[in-house]
């Protein structure tokens, strides 16, 4: 994914690799700065921040954390069999520099995630999420139009109409953002193309294929088919 990226030309964007490693045993806590982020390479909800490795690093907790993580066969869990194609590894990369001074205990809730819905290098509508509080799984969402920045909050299943929305004003770099989700999606059906935008300078988070693990609740039923309608598969060729 990262060699994707970088030959995409957006290798600026990345955050910085600290290492990689097939065991939990290891993983050389040694080497890795003051604040980092651990997480497997072949599943979802195994990341772990640290913030001041000094006072909240546990070794030992953390080498039976991924010890079972690297275990679980996460891809069959979830019927995401792509998953399973993916060699289990723990990856320790850079924390996103808004965190590094913020000693919160919720030290996501104040940051956007721009989810990008790509069809074949087409984009139209981005997904936001903020205010993401880790210990009991809740998050903001709201659907905005990019060209008129214009919240769609109709396009919201019913149970995600009434939160406490606040205005996300538009990101001054929006079209760059844009420019690169239109280029990491050329060439996928659909994909969605999750960036940071902070302090003007954008960050890649990922590619996410089946969103959700392809049971999303959260849109409305008319959205389901507004995007769905886009999805353009390529011919099937008889063998």
């Amino acid at each position: 994914m990262r060699s994707y990226v970088a030959e995409c030309g957006f290798e600026d964007t990345l955050l910085h690799e600290y290492g990689i490693w097939d065991r939990a045993e290891d993983i050389d806590f040694d080497v890795l700065p003051e604040n980092f982020v651990l997480k497997c390479t072949h599943d979802s909800g195994s990341t772990k921040i640290i913030i001041d490795k000094s006072k909240h690093l546990d070794k030992d907790n953390l080498t039976k954390f991924y010890r079972w993580h690297l275990k679980f066969p996460f891809g069959y869990k979830t019927v995401e069999p792509h998953y399973t194609k993916i060699s289990p590894r723990v990856i320790s990369e850079e924390i996103l520099p808004h965190l590094k001074t913020n000693q919160a205990v919720n030290p996501e809730a104040s940051i956007v995630d721009y989810k990008f819905l790509c069809f074949d290098g087409e984009v139209q509508f981005v997904l936001l999420t903020y205010n993401r509080n880790i210990s009991n799984h809740s998050v903001m969402l709201e659907v905005y139009e990019i060209d008129s920045w214009t919240p769609r909050r109709e396009y919201l299943a019913e149970k995600y109409k009434h939160q406490e929305f606040r205005a996300i004003p538009k990101p001054e770099n929006i079209h760059l953002m844009v420019k690169m989700a239109k280029r990491l999606s050329k060439g996928f059906p659909q994909v969605r193309v999750d960036l940071y935008s902070i302090d003007g300078s954008i960050f890649f988070t990922e590619l996410t294929f089946t969103s959700a693990e392809g049971r999303v609740d959260y849109y409305s039923d008319e959205f389901q088919l507004i995007l769905g309608s886009k999805i353009r598969l390529p011919e099937k060729k008889c063998r």
